[in-house]
């Protein structure tokens, strides 16, 4: 199945991503690596609906890595998620970050991936994650604090 993920047809792509992500296991992080930086948005979104749980700790630093270069925005909001489903401390430092302000005079942070990034810090649960959450609750940007506030009633 892993070697249908270079398949030339995205439909393929698409389905391999959909199975791997259900059969979780660790055998196939390495081609679900490869497609979540797949050239269709759609297979990379496929890619990263299937990351989740205890196995899905080997792509934190993929999508990490793959965050900044993202442009579309299901994609974009589905990675946060992805990594919110992992949780591990790895992946919460990632969505901390993410759901951070810009920092400096031209930076700028889209404001739907600061808030899906805080929706997958609510997915991750945990000390560190409600941390997060409750540092964003003083956030300039009234929809991330509000989205914070629903985190962290979440919990």
């Amino acid at each position: 199945l892993a070697e249908r993920a270079f398949h030339r047809d995205e439909r393929v792509r698409r389905a391999v991503a959909g199975a791997l992500g259900k059969i979780g296991s660790t055998e196939s992080l390495e081609a679900l690596r490869h497609l979540l930086n797949d050239v269709e948005p759609m297979v990379r979104l496929q890619a990263a609906q299937g990351v989740d749980g205890e196995w899905g700790r080997g792509l934190v630093m993929s999508i990490a890595v793959r965050l900044p270069e993202e442009s579309h925005p299901d994609v974009l909001r589905e990675m946060h998620l992805a990594l919110g489903r992992v949780g591990t401390p790895e992946a919460v430092q990632v969505l901390r970050g993410a759901a951070a302000p810009a920092k400096g005079l031209l930076a700028r942070k889209s404001a739907a991936a600061r808030l899906a990034a805080v929706e997958g810090l609510a997915l991750a649960g945990g000390a560190a994650a409600a941390g997060a959450l409750q540092d964003l609750l003083g956030d300039a940007d009234a929809e991330v604090r509000t989205a914070a506030q629903r985190g962290l009633s979440r919990g």
